[in-house]
């Protein structure tokens, strides 16, 4: 590609001053400037260059891409635009887009600091974690300094169970910048995982006082109610779940309700549970329905932790909620919607099924290998997807519904339409009970018992070795003793739920039983439940 032109002297004049609007934060002034200019001269790259960058700042990304993109394709070995544009796709979420950028940037420029850092953000949200910790490093190698790559790379070395480490960097980003609110909540989080919860308390109170962001004020919250619930302050503890609830209410205000897991959709689901066929669909034999366990369950009912004793085990594969079947699900639903006769059996959602189930293929099993589709509100498509995949199996995590229930409302999750039912105790107990009738419901009219398990969390707890085993059966493979064991080989690796930090610790029973410690907090909520609670098999409350 030849050289653009360069610009006129009167042009190169005129950008200059729209470029001092911008770095003087007029950004409604260089808005105006740097448009007149693209309108007079006609495009060029550093002109679109900067419209991009004002755009950017006045919080238009995807203007900005647009503006960027123009500018790359007149001058596409520079950095400064490269740079821009994995911005602006970071600020849209769009992470493949920003990490190819960022690629291509280092590729010719590899000392530049941001562009590995930048890169780092991207490999994460993408879930890379390896690849992430690697990017952190290699910022921290050239800029050893950088205070928000020092943070972000201990935050994810916690997250990943590599604690020692984390507080090496912890420790390296407070001697710079005591203050910093990222650097202190990752110590906080430490003195969680190491019992120091005095000293955690303390530190949260402090960012609490300091009003950080809306949603770091909701990460503090859930963070305080861990803390009080371990020093026995339960009262404080809910109302620290009640203030957290509240934060992400009002940062969700008018997010929809629906989703493929959100309460409106369960309800509807409830409604075509009578008129579910109780046959599978003609099954194609390529589907590798016999090498699929689906673990449901209901959140916190011990899903994580049998995920990670099935980890544990040489010839089972778990997918960590990466939700292979979304699509054909996706599909279902829809033509659910529109009253299609035998949606089952419709190509749009057999098409669909068959693109999941080429994944799965990709993992090659084996003869006697398992593939595990772990996400536990998959519960309430269980009918469904045994019916599509009649060779499948189920396991289904059951736990105390109290204690169930409780975990999840003093959990503050990041929003979604299913977390959202957890603002409040009401809410979580209808949304307890809508997907538990789904379950029940596909369990007794569809489900053969010779393709579904219940594993009760506590007695997991209990006798693991035993439980492992009958389910080892159940899933007609060895049973490994290392299963028992998945704290051993969990450092390292990045579990993404918010029971991470407890899977890493020997089995415990601390969580059995919890629900008493809020008696008084749940008493509104404890009848509802009790039906639940004789069902699976509970000792109701005295």
């Amino acid at each position: 590609m030849p050289s653009p032109a360069p610009l006129s002297p009167e042009a190169e004049k005129r950008l200059l001053e729209a470029a001092g609007y911008y770095h003087a934060r007029d950004l409604e002034g260089a808005l105006v400037q740097v448009r007149a200019l693209l309108k007079d001269t006609g495009p060029s790259a550093p002109v679109l260059e900067l419209l991009g960058l004002v755009l950017l700042s006045h919080h238009e990304p995807q203007k900005a891409a647009d503006a960027l993109r123009q500018a790359l394709r007149l001058n596409p070995d520079s950095p400064t635009i490269l740079f821009a544009l994995g911005v602006a796709f970071s600020d849209q979420g769009l992470w493949r887009d920003a990490r190819d950028c960022y690629d291509r940037l280092l590729a010719a420029w590899p000392q530049h600091v941001e562009a590995h850092f930048n890169r780092a953000r991207a490999l994460e949200e993408l879930g890379a974690i390896q690849a992430a910790q690697a990017a952190y490093a290699a910022c921290l190698e050239m800029a050893p300094h950088h205070l928000e790559a020092a943070a972000h790379y201990a935050a994810l070395l916690e997250e990943s169970n590599q604690l020692e480490e984390a507080r090496r960097w912890v420790t390296r980003a407070r001697a710079g910048h005591p203050g910093h609110v990222l650097t202190r909540m990752v110590a906080a989080q430490l003195d969680l995982r190491t019992g120091h919860f005095e000293e955690a308390l303390h530190e949260l109170n402090a960012l609490a006082s300091e009003h950080p962001s809306p949603m770091n004020q909701a990460v503090i919250a859930g963070r305080r109610v861990r803390a009080l619930d371990a020093l026995g302050r339960y009262p404080d503890a809910f109302r620290a779940a009640e203030e957290g609830h509240t934060l992400l209410a009002h940062l969700e205000a008018g997010h929809a309700m629906r989703g493929p897991y959100g309460i409106e959709t369960v309800d509807r689901l409830v409604q075509h549970i009578p008129n579910m066929r109780t046959s599978p669909a003609t099954a194609d034999p390529n589907l590798l329905g016999h090498h699929l366990v689906f673990l449901v369950g209901f959140p916190r009912s011990g899903t994580t932790l049998l995920d990670r004793m099935l980890a544990a085990h040489p010839d089972i594969a778990v997918l960590e909620e990466e939700n292979p079947f979304s699509a054909p699900l996706t599909a279902l639903l829809d033509l659910l919607d529109q009253n299609v006769t035998d949606p089952l059996s419709h190509p749009l959602v057999q098409s669909a099924l068959a693109s999941a189930t080429q994944r799965i293929a990709s993992l090659k099993p084996g003869r006697d290998g398992r593939i595990v589709d772990k996400l536990p509100l998959n519960s309430i498509y269980a009918g469904w997807l045994h019916l599509l995949l009649p060779e499948a199996r189920f396991v289904v995590a059951i736990r105390d519904p109290r204690d169930v229930c409780l975990s999840c409302f003093l959990q503050v999750f990041v929003p979604n339409p299913a977390m959202r039912q957890f603002w409040s105790l009401a809410g979580t107990v209808h949304y307890y009970d809508r997907v538990m009738t789904i379950l029940t419901q596909s369990q007794k009219r569809i489900i053969p018992d010779s393709r579904i398990r219940m594993v009760h969390y506590e007695a997991l707890l209990g006798n693991p070795v035993s439980i492992l085993r009958h389910l080892t059966d159940f899933l007609g493979i060895r049973f490994v003793p290392a299963m028992a064991e998945p704290h051993r080989s969990i450092r390292g690796e990045r579990i993404g739920t918010p029971s991470y930090d407890q899977v890493a610790r020997p089995l415990y029973p601390d969580s059995i039983g919890r629900w008493r410690n809020y008696r008084t907090e749940l008493l509104p909520i404890l009848p509802r439940l009790e039906s639940w609670v004789r069902h699976w098999g509970y000792e109701s409350a005295e």
